[in-house]
């Protein structure tokens, strides 16, 4: 209404001739940055951690799981430091770092949550975890990108809703998942049964909540946003736009991200007949703007860029100095991930060869910076610094630490020869190998005693039990079978052996009831 004589007007909207005006958005032109960095910093960081974790079990709360301030700090000045220019992207401060590494080390199995809160709450590497240890660079790296690859057959993004009916039923549903998923967190995570190992009754073993958003191949912050578009593949589309950058090629990130919202998004050109895209905002559902649509694609490709090309190695990233400007190409890692290439290459050592001398003192003394280097001596080695000069020092701690994690006395040969610019000296070797001599392996089992007033009983004990009884000494049994104990209690019983009840420990079913979770 015009206000003098309030005349009904009409007009367009001022959005929509802004945007039938607006300039196309050029194509990303390529660049070339002046500092560059690669590095599959989120698969290192939880190779450090597991390795720390075998050393020393890392505290947990019991109220949240979340690590004691003592044990964070501690892993936070383990990991290798990322250049200042990448710390603005979210993600990548040492808090975050540590907090993504044990949400996926705990979503793999690799780390599983141990003893009880109050006493012994911790975290334990597992046999799996030791496994992935003892894998090459380039195994431990694939391992990670085939589980993401491995979430792409489940409907993960996005729910096909064709009527109310279904709307109705979708939202039940996830209304349920909501709930128990809530109930579950308050209950520290998601529980996964006590350990009915009888080897030990005390622990017991937990899946981390953050196991259902972290191992998926889409960010978790792009999850809630669209309705329905089943005739679109999402991750072919990201293929498509990332598949579009070469390696060693780089390109303006904001720009390459504003011309693929504007000029080539897949959810704006829709073909013809396609259903519509849905909004969803709390419990209901609209039909969004093109802008909307748009803002919604160019925020799915920063944030699979920042929370999974960037931190597994699948981009390599670069910055220019006159205007700060940062850079990407996509890796042979990233192609991989995308599907668009069988195989790829980590791990290898041709730029950073030279740059590191291994001192008799068993210093480790880098020449310049090498990120990729620090994270494959930090298996075995405990950091005493950053950046260039003496970072790493070769331990007797260290090196069990190493061997407890299945990393063996070659491995370690291996990569320092491949890193380090002058021989090994001779007395460095030789320690090594004598420490590695010195580790072993044992099994701690749990067995019941059965301890006789006297000869003759145990006698007639062992006459009973067989094979499966081993004296220990005169009046001293032992029975290794668990599964035997009530059998025998059974056949004593007959020949007038009675077991003292109060000598039996409380059953586990007993245990499970004092406990308060």
């Amino acid at each position: 209404m015009r206000h003098v004589d309030m005349t009904p007007m009409i007009n367009v909207w001022p959005k929509i001739p802004q945007r039938l005006h607006r300039p196309k958005a050029k194509a990303p032109e390529s660049v070339k940055p002046d500092q560059t960095f690669h590095y599959a910093y989120l698969m290192e960081d939880m190779t450090m951690t597991l390795v720390s974790s075998s050393g020393e079990p890392l505290r947990i709360r019991g109220a949240d799981l979340a690590l004691f301030a003592k044990a964070q700090k501690q892993l936070e000045s383990n990991l290798t430091p990322l250049p200042e220019w990448l710390m603005q992207i979210d993600g990548c401060s040492p808090e975050d770092r540590i907090q993504t590494a044990v949400e996926f080390l705990k979503g793999l199995r690799f780390l599983n949550v141990r003893g009880t809160p109050g006493k012994d709450f911790r975290l334990e590497p597992t046999t799996d975890g030791q496994d992935w240890l003892g894998m090459p660079s380039a195994d431990r790296l694939k391992v990670l990108l085939d589980r993401l690859k491995a979430d792409l057959p489940q409907k993960t993004f996005i729910d096909d809703m064709p009527d109310d009916k279904e709307a109705d039923e979708d939202e039940i549903e996830d209304m349920v998942r909501f709930a128990r998923d809530m109930h579950i967190l308050s209950q520290l995570g998601d529980y996964d049964g006590y350990d009915d190992d009888d080897d030990d009754d005390d622990d017991a073993s937990f899946m981390s909540y953050g196991y259902r958003h972290c191992l998926r191949f889409l960010p978790g912050t792009a999850r809630w946003d669209l309705g329905s578009v089943r005739d679109l593949d999402i991750p072919a589309a990201l293929a498509d736009t990332f598949g579009s950058l070469t390696r060693k090629c780089f390109v303006e990130f904001s720009r390459f991200v504003q011309y693929h919202m504007r000029q080539n998004n897949p959810l704006v050109n829709r073909p013809p007949g396609a259903k519509p895209i849905k909004l969803n905002e709390g419990w209901s559902w609209r039909k969004p703007s093109d802008e909307e649509v748009e803002d919604f694609w160019g925020r799915l490709l920063v944030d699979f860029f920042r929370y999974r090309l960037l931190p597994l190695g699948g981009a390599e990233v670069g910055v220019k100095d006159d205007d700060g400007a940062m850079c990407i190409s996509l890796t042979d890692a990233g192609r991989y991930l995308l599907g668009l290439a069988k195989d790829f290459e980590y791990g290898q050592y041709e730029e950073q060869k030279g740059s590191i001398v291994v001192q008799p003192n068993f210093d480790v003394v880098f020449l310049s910076p090498a990120p990729l280097a620090e994270a494959t001596i930090a298996r075995f080695a405990e950091r005493k610094g950053i950046g260039v000069g003496t970072l790493f020092k070769i331990t007797k701690k260290s090196v069990f630490a190493a061997a407890s994690c299945s990393i063996s006395c070659e491995q370690v040969f291996d990569d320092l020869r491949n890193l380090c610019k002058t021989a090994i000296p001779a007395n460095v070797t030789r320690e090594i190998r004598d420490w590695y001599d010195q580790c072993g392996k044992v099994a701690i089992e749990t067995a019941i005693i059965i301890r006789c007033p006297d000869t003759e009983v145990a006698t007639r004990v062992l006459a009973v039990g067989g094979k499966k009884l081993t004296p220990i000494s005169d009046t001293v049994v032992e029975l290794a079978d668990r599964k035997f104990k009530s059998p025998l209690i059974k056949k004593l019983k007959e020949i007038g052996v009675f077991v003292n009840q109060s000598s039996q420990p409380p059953s586990q079913k007993t245990k499970r009831r004092r406990r308060q979770w």
